[in-house]
């Protein structure tokens, strides 16, 4: 059996840096009770993002509209931006660092080790499996979206701007320092816990010959660049989104499933997880 690795920040259920006991054991009792899986995933992290929001966004709550913002007016951003309550973050630091991170990695371990005959209790694993993994892409997501509206407004007024603009951005610096530290930190924590081991892995995939994750990732960045730059014309879209990342991820978990049943259908591929925890064919 290949050695288990710590899920890392895009840590899905098809990404490389999952096992192939955890796709086993999510296909194991057939591409119906898999679809049936990814369903009821995304209508529970549905629920979760309109009654509890601030869990999975944590201190990043602003995507598109921060980088809308930080794009028409970075001084009134970046005002913004450095408005902490250092009860939050702590609560970031425990929550996302810790429990989402051990859970995710808890319930990976039950799927490896687990036996079809262990019932509902399975399912239930699965299930939570997954909206850990959707919150944990919504999380990064969100991440990067604040990291890169904060990165450009502070370009566009120390590149670009003027001298009162320069002469702002210093009043800031004296007036709020404490804030300033706490964003460069929070910016070095996604650089080492989120960017660098996405990138990792996805270079990695990369040189396996799984080129369809850095495609997905060149996507997801030019769509979102376009979004932002285009946000008038998909205005009635963008105020819809919710609903419409709901049906976007019901789409992806599908297609998934589809793409795994067809691949199996060709090369008769698939991995059964055995009572013991092994792979077998």
């Amino acid at each position: 059996m290949a050695p288990h690795r710590r899920p890392g920040p895009l840590a899905f259920p098809t990404s490389p840096t999952t096992p192939d006991t955890v796709h086993a054991s999510l296909l194991s009792n057939g591409y119906g009770c898999a679809v049936a899986y990814a369903v009821a995933a995304v209508l529970i992290n549905h629920i979760r993002r309109v009654l509890i929001p601030w869990i999975g966004h944590f201190l990043w709550r602003e995507t598109l509209e921060g980088m809308k913002t930080a794009r028409s007016s970075p001084h009134y951003y970046l005002q913004r931006s450095l408005n902490y309550e250092w009860q939050a973050i702590v609560f970031y630091l425990v929550i996302p660092q810790y429990c989402l991170t051990n859970g995710q990695r808890a319930l990976e371990n039950k799927l490896r080790l687990g036996t079809s005959a262990q019932g509902k209790m399975m399912d239930v694993c699965r299930v939570a499996y997954l909206v850990l993994a959707l919150m944990t892409f919504e999380t990064v997501y969100a991440e990067t979206c604040c990291v890169a509206a904060q990165g450009y407004a502070y370009a566009r007024i120390l590149i670009w701007g003027s001298e009162a603009e320069a002469a702002f951005l210093e009043q800031l610096a004296r007036e709020r320092w404490d804030m300033l530290l706490v964003q460069a930190a929070l910016v070095l924590c996604w650089l080492g816990t989120r960017a660098l081991p996405t990138l990792k892995s996805v270079l990695e995939a990369a040189v396996r010959g799984h080129v369809e994750w850095a495609a997905m990732l060149g996507c997801l960045c030019y769509g979102t660049a376009y979004l932002v730059r285009y946000s008038n014309k998909y205005f009635i879209l963008l105020e819809m989104r919710g609903m419409l990342l709901t049906f976007a991820w019901m789409w992806i978990g599908v297609g998934c499933v589809v793409f795994v049943r067809i691949r199996d259908w060709i090369y008769g591929s698939t991995i059964v997880p055995g009572e013991d925890g092994k792979k077998k064919r």
